[in-house]
C-alpha cells in the first residue's frame, strides 16, 4: 500500500495492562518494558509502529472523541473474559486500584524505568559481546560470553538470537543446559528451541540453523522378519536369538531384547511421534522420547531418521531406540533367560543393487 509508518491510538491503560500481564506471566526487564512509543511492525521490518498516545489517559481521549461528535468502533472481543489481557483490565486492575490508587501511571512509570535499564544493558552487550555474522548463523566468542556478569548471560544470549532474526529469545531451560554444558569445559553442543542449537566451534559460540529433517515413516513386519527403510537406506531385521554377552554392553546397530512376541506377530517400526514415551533402560519411570533424545544430544534434524521398533496396537510401546536405549521393560536379565523370548534387532546396511 505504500505506507512506511503505521500509527495506533494505544492509551496510558494500555501501557499499564501490558505492563501488569508482563508481571504475571514472569516477564524479566525485555517484558517489564512495556509498549515502546516507536518500533517496527512484527513480521514487517520496513514498517515504522508509532504509538504517540502512550502518555495519554483512556478518559481524555474519550472526552476528545466525544467532543468531536465521533462515533467510535468498539470491538466486542474487549469484553471477552477467556482473554488475558480482557480479565486484567475488567476484574483484576479494578480492584488493585480500589486497593491501591490509581496503578496506571506507576506501572507506566516502572516501563520507563525498565527501557532505561534495558538501553544500559545493551550499551553495555555492545561493548562486551561482539556478534559475527556468517552462512550458518551468528556467533560470539565464548569466552566474552563467559565473562559476563551471571545476569547478563540471558541478555547476551537474547542479543545473539535476536541476530538471527529470531522472535523470541531461548528458552530458561536451554540457557541452564547451555551454562551446564559451559561450565564443563567439554563439548558444546545444545538445542535451543524450534530446530536452532548452539554449538561451539574454535573458541566461539554459534547459533546454527535449522537443517533439513528427515521425512517420517512408518512400517509393519511380521516377526521374523525384515523390512527396507527407503528414507534411510537401511535394512531393519528382527530375529531369534540365543544370549550373547554383547547384548548386556549395548550397540548403536543391534540390541537383544526380552520381547512378548511368538512367530508371525507384528511389530512396527517407525519414525517419531509427538507425544512418544518410554522408560528408558535402568530408569525409574517413563520419560519424554523427546527428553531423552535432548539429553544425549541428538540434533533435532536428525531425530526423525532414528527407526523406532515398536510393539502393540499402532505401534504405540517403544521398545528400542537405535543407539540410544531399549525401554526396561525389554532388557536382558541373564539370571532369569527364557531362550524362546529372547529376539535380536539389528539395522543392516542396504545392498547397492536394492
Amino acid at each position: 500500500m505504500g505506507a512506511s509508518v503505521v500509527t495506533t491510538g494505544h492509551h496510558l491503560e494500555d501501557q499499564a495492562e501490558t505492563v501488569l500481564l508482563r508481571i504475571l506471566f514472569g516477564s524479566g526487564v525485555a517484558g517489564l518494558s512495556g509498549m515502546a512509543a516507536v518500533g517496527t511492525v512484527p513480521g514487517a521490518a520496513d514498517l515504522t509502529l508509532v504509538r504517540p498516545l502512550l502518555g495519554v489517559r483512556r478518559a481524555v481521549l474519550a472526552e476528545i472523541v466525544r467532543e468531536a461528535e465521533l462515533k467510535p468502533v468498539e470491538d466486542p472481543s474487549n469484553l471477552d473474559l477467556s482473554l488475558a489481557r480482557n480479565l486484567v483490565r475488567h476484574r483484576l486492575l479494578p480492584v488493585l486500584e480500589q486497593e491501591e490508587g490509581d496503578l496506571a501511571p506507576r506501572l507506566a512509570r516502572l516501563a520507563r524505568r525498565a527501557r532505561g535499564a534495558r538501553r544500559r544493558i545493551d550499551e553495555v552487550l555492545a561493548e562486551r559481546l561482539a556478534v559475527a555474522a556468517a552462512e550458518e548463523g551468528p556467533s560470539v566468542e565464548l569466552v566474552e560470553l563467559r565473562s559476563l556478569p551471571d545476569p547478563l548471560w540471558e541478555f547476551g544470549l537474547a542479543r545473539l538470537h535476536r541476530a538471527a532474526g529470531l522472535p523470541l529469545p531461548p528458552s530458561a531451560r536451554a540457557r541452564a543446559e547451555l551454562r551446564r554444558q559451559v561450565a564443563a569445559s567439554g563439548e558444546v553442543v545444545c538445542d535451543c528451541g524450534g530446530g536452532w542449537r548452539w554449538r561451539e566451534s574454535g573458541g566461539r559460540l554459534i547459533l546454527e540453523r535449522p537443517g533439513p529433517t528427515a521425512p517420517g515413516f512408518t512400517y509393519t513386519l511380521q516377526a521374523p522378519g525384515e523390512v527396507e527403510i527407503g528414507e534411510l537406506g537401511l535394512r531393519f531385521r528382527l530375529r531369534r536369538g540365543a544370549f550373547e554377552d554383547w547384548m548386556l554392553q549395548g550397540s548403536a546397530r543391534r540390541a537383544g531384547l526380552v520381547l512378548p512376541l511368538r512367530p508371525g506377530q507384528s511389530v512396527t517400526v517407525r519414525s517419531r511421534r509427538p507425544g512418544d514415551r518410554l522408560r528408558p533402560f535402568g530408569a525409574a519411570g517413563q520419560r519424554k522420547l523427546k527428553d531423552v533424545l535432548i539429553d544425549k544430544r541428538v540434533p533435532r534434524a536428525e531425530r526423525n531418521a532414528i527407526p523406532l521398533l515398536c510393539l502393540g496396537e499402532e505401534g504405540r510401546r517403544i521398545a528400542w531406540v537405535p543407539g540410544i536405549t531399549i525401554d526396561d521393560r525389554y532388557r536382558i536379565d541373564p539370571s532369569n533367560l527364557r531362550p524362546s523370548t529372547i529376539w535380536i534387532a539389528e539395522l543392516l546396511n542396504t545392498p547397492p543393487d536394492s
